[in-house]
């Protein structure tokens, strides 16, 4: 058989689709797939026959395809529908609980290191580890650990109370080494991190508190505040934004060995998170249900569809952005926010650019996942058209193919 298209979820997972063929009637389908898990190994899902049935048939597709995720059995691939404009393959985004069991601690931050590879900084100290079976925690001091972040290169950096500031280096082989402490240049409370490499780490906190590291030396930015500043994000060489309470944006660049702080505040709202797509595309969230998005040239409002706190925003593109806080997760896809299934009080969010696999972390352990193809069976409903069969499919992601769709036709 020919080979389609095929589309991936990150390095270590492609499906391709081998063949598709859709016969109008009895409106039976047909599709093969196979799935790379990062090795030589290819293995094939099973053929399916959808067979007939009323117009409102709810089909359960429940093949389990283990070399996606071999640590999760139960995980699904959900690759099929058509309709007469516009056939699409595509996979549904799952939601699953991941609570850390026992843990009583509030989680403040978390990163997605990589798939199954996922890190969570608590209250007192704790930090907690998820290598896609189990949770393993450590502690490294007693102060509350705020915030989590890692580079480009695979580093991992946090940053609490009374100048916490730890570093833990790439893996090794899938193995990492101990955690090692950072020398910041005051007892702060540290509120947020971020970095593009060990060269070029920026840290913020209470009392206007914001650090800049060059690989050689920590610097102390006058920010011109004395605000407590929660959040820190920028671009990899390029300025960097901080946001706060009272309203503060500033956004930072380095010329000539000199900081420049240009003060962007507005309105009266505590800023609790920012992130961007790029120097171009900023977001930035906070309370009240406030959501703000720089263009390049302007800051304007963006309707967020809730009125209560958001504390983080992460995500892959200007049309795949990501919202955390009291009232749960929403997702933003180019024209409006939505909100997502899996209930969850969070402080924090991670999405690795290029995957499809989004954590947030809040109180008491909480922990909820967002991913394509985890958790449980899933129902995709099919519905007669005027013009042929649609699909339904629940919070997906599609990759539209170009094909003709005539009866017997192959994409």
């Amino acid at each position: 058989a020919g080979y389609p298209d095929a589309f991936g979820r990150d390095s270590s997972c492609y499906f391709v689709v081998i063949q598709f063929v859709v016969i109008q009637a009895p409106n039976r389908f047909t599709g093969a797939v196979a799935v790379w898990d990062g090795t030589s190994d290819w293995g094939d899902g099973a053929l399916w026959g959808l067979g007939s049935g009323t117009a409102t048939d709810v089909l359960d597709l429940q093949r389990a395809l283990t070399k996606w995720e071999p640590a999760a059995a139960s995980c699904r691939f959900i690759a099929i529908g058509t309709d007469a404009a516009q056939p699409v393959v595509g996979i549904a985004l799952l939601t699953t609980d991941h609570s850390i069991g026992g843990m009583v601690a509030t989680c403040f931050g978390v990163w997605r290191a990589a798939r199954e590879d996922v890190w969570v900084v608590a209250a007192g100290g704790v930090i907690q580890h998820w290598t896609g079976a189990s949770w393993t925690e450590t502690t490294q001091g007693s102060e509350d650990l705020r915030a989590i972040a890692g580079d480009l290169l695979g580093g991992i950096y946090v940053v609490g109370n009374a100048g916490t500031g730890l570093y833990l280096a790439p893996p090794v082989a899938g193995v990492y080494g101990s955690w090692i402490p950072l020398a910041l240049p005051a007892a702060s409370a540290m509120r947020s991190v971020w970095a593009s490499s060990p060269e070029y780490i920026w840290a913020c906190g209470n009392g206007g508190v914001l650090y800049a590291y060059d690989g050689a030396t920590w610097a102390t930015v006058t920010t011109g505040t004395v605000e407590n500043l929660r959040a820190v994000w920028g671009v990899a060489g390029g300025a960097v934004w901080v946001v706060g309470e009272g309203g503060t944006i500033l956004r930072v660049s380095l010329a000539l060995g000199v900081y420049n702080v240009d003060d962007l505040s507005t309105g009266t709202e505590d800023l609790l998170g920012v992130w961007g797509s790029g120097p171009d595309d900023v977001w930035i969230v906070g309370t009240a249900g406030t959501v703000l998005r720089w263009d390049g040239a302007t800051l304007s409002a963006v309707t967020s569809g809730v009125m209560t706190d958001l504390r983080a925003v992460a995500g892959v593109a200007a049309d795949e952005v990501w919202v955390v806080g009291a009232a749960g997760a929403r997702r933003w896809t180019g024209a409006a926010f939505a909100a997502m299934s899996g209930a969850i009080n969070a402080n924090a969010i991670s999405i690795t650019p290029g995957s499809r696999d989004v954590w947030a972390a809040g109180p008491a352990g909480a922990v909820r996942r967002w991913a394509a193809g985890i958790g449980g069976a899933v129902q995709i409903k099919r519905q007669r058209a005027a013009q042929g069969l649609s699909w339904q499919l629940p919070h997906d992601r599609r990759l539209s193919i170009d094909a003709d769709m005539s009866p017997s036709a192959s994409v």
